[in-house]
């Protein structure tokens, strides 16, 4: 009886060091980083029926070899509702500066949102304001990162939990 309660008891103390050793259990649950404050978006294009976006930005970073997960993305901040930056938009830096990328996207059914290339949970490099007014009718206008509307951290989302999007398949 006791050495079934000694082995029942190693086997238990196993499965915790294992457990205590082991990694995340997918590589996009962790917002891998790297210090990155420069860069700017070069374009923002609302569709001509107002319901998709196009963001190109820069970054003047690029990849460090030895930190070769690390991500940047945009961060979402609607007005009444908590910043998150989806995992499902975290890209990768480009091996060399600058770090240039493009992407389409709908925009969210929401009047007012800020949208910024985040590199970290409070580094925001640059931001645009969506507002939608009549349907149809979407305004974007530069915001300053220092802008009531995004002066905040964001909250990572991994892809694995839905992303933290305010819709499937938009900013």
């Amino acid at each position: 009886m006791r050495r079934a309660a000694a082995r029942t008891a190693a086997a238990l103390a196993a499965a915790l060091v294992v457990l205590a050793l082991a990694g995340p259990a997918a590589a996009g649950e962790v917002w891998y980083r790297i210090p990155c404050a420069s860069g700017g978006i070069d374009d923002a294009v609302v569709s001509g029926d107002g319901q998709r976006l196009t963001l190109a930005w820069h970054l003047d970073c690029a990849a460090r070899p030895e930190e070769s997960p690390a991500r940047f993305g945009h961060g979402l901040y609607p007005r009444k509702a908590e910043a998150v930056a989806p995992g499902q938009g975290m890209r990768i830096y480009s091996p060399t500066a600058p770090t240039l990328f493009s992407d389409t996207a709908a925009l969210p059914p929401v009047e007012d949102l800020g949208i910024c290339v985040v590199t970290d949970y409070e580094v925001r490099i640059a931001c645009v304001r969506v507002v939608r007014g009549a349907p149809g009718e979407v305004v974007l206008t530069a915001l300053p990162t220092g802008d009531p509307l995004v002066d905040r951290p964001v909250r990572y989302v991994p892809k694995e939990s839905g992303g933290g999007g305010t819709c499937g398949g938009c900013w």
